[in-house]
């Protein structure tokens, strides 16, 4: 039996699956970081920090 142009599409057997990729997300600087100018860097800790208040961050 085939399923015809107004028929429900068959259920879903398999949960969904949300894959979020946090590339160079920083949790901290390397030992190097001064001779990049990257003294203080923590992406994460940022994030955090500005949490609720997205509207007063700066890019």
């Amino acid at each position: 039996m085939t399923q015809g142009a107004d028929s429900a599409p068959p259920p879903m057997t398999h949960p969904r699956v949300f894959v979020l990729v946090l590339d160079s997300l920083g949790v901290g600087a390397l030992p190097d970081a001064p001779r990049f100018g990257d003294v203080g860097a923590h992406t994460l800790d940022h994030l955090i920090d500005a949490g609720g208040r997205a509207s007063t961050c700066r890019a």
